[in-house]
């Protein structure tokens, strides 16, 4: 019997696998190339769109072009300074901030009536305020005041004469005394503090009635001094009323005599020093006040009998 012939096993070659890195390598490389290619090429289209564009102007028109020929506007050369340095681009911005005006007619009628009332705002707001007004109704308000110390200003006159003639005929003098309370009432009132004042209305003339000496010489009643006085000083009486008014005068009268009380009298120069600040140009500072020096020399003292 014969033998049966070996078989021996094939050896399989062993699959190396890839190294992780030369093939993405090479990979990148490619894509590197790809992207410069592309881009060399989009460079290339672009110069030759260029030129085809420039290739199409006619170059014959620009043959009898002289630049020395163009006619340029000649202005005249503006010296620049401080002032005309301050204008340079005003306008340019001037022109771009001007809105461009809209058509109110393609707005619904919501949106007009909205814009209409901001026109309408924003011109009250551009006018100057007025002294004037009115309520409702349309009365005037300032005239009624007018007339109001217009006719407490002949009332006042007329008190003082018939005070004058009650003096004269002996009797007391009563007449401003009543009219005091009222009077007052009127000048402490601060929504007519500019008519109060005003000199064509003249109202300080009358007060001045009240305050200065009858025709005796007798002073009016201390409650007149004293509650005219306090009102005064709360008004801002300027130089115009002054001089109308003649006012002043009396209040210098109260500083310079010897009949009116220490109070009444400490009133009236506080009266003089307020009035005559603004035309001496004076402060009101206290800490700015220049106060008069005198140097003391002991020499010229007059010596007393009793020491010499």
């Amino acid at each position: 019997m014969s033998a049966s012939p070996e078989i021996k096993p094939v050896e399989e070659d062993p699959v190396q696998a890839p190294t992780p890195g030369a093939g993405d390598d090479e990979a990148q490389g490619v894509e590197e190339t790809t992207a410069a290619d592309l881009d060399a090429a989009d460079e290339k289209d672009n110069g030759s769109d260029d030129e085809s564009i420039l290739s199409e102007v006619d170059e014959a028109q620009f043959e009898d072009f002289d630049p020395e020929n163009v006619d340029v506007e000649d202005r005249p050369q503006l010296a620049i300074d401080e002032d005309n340095l301050k204008l340079i681009g005003r306008h340019k911005e001037r022109k771009r901030r001007e809105p461009t005006p809209e058509d109110d007619e393609t707005l619904d009628p919501a949106t007009r009536r909205r814009r209409a009332l901001d026109r309408a705002m924003d011109e009250a707001l551009k006018k100057p305020t007025k002294r004037r007004f009115r309520k409702a109704d349309g009365i005037d308000l300032e005239q009624m005041a007018d007339a109001e110390i217009e006719d407490m200003r002949k009332r006042m006159t007329h008190a003082a004469q018939m005070d004058a003639v009650s003096r004269r005929e002996g009797k007391p003098a009563m007449h401003k005394l009543k009219m005091l309370p009222e009077v007052v009432s009127l000048l402490n009132r601060n929504q007519y503090v500019n008519s109060l004042v005003d000199p064509e209305i003249n109202l300080l003339e009358a007060v001045k009635f009240f305050l200065e000496p009858l025709d005796d010489g007798s002073l009016p009643a201390y409650n007149i001094q004293r509650d005219l006085m306090t009102s005064l000083a709360k008004l801002p009486i300027n130089k115009e009323a002054l001089v109308a008014s003649g006012i002043g005068k009396v209040i210098v009268f109260y500083t310079r005599s010897k009949r009116p009380e220490a109070g009444i009298k400490r009133m009236a120069e506080r009266l003089l020093a307020e009035w005559t600040r603004p035309i001496l140009q004076r402060s009101d500072d206290y800490s700015k006040r220049v106060y008069q020096e005198a140097e003391f020399d002991p020499r010229y003292v007059t010596q007393s009998p009793k020491f010499g």
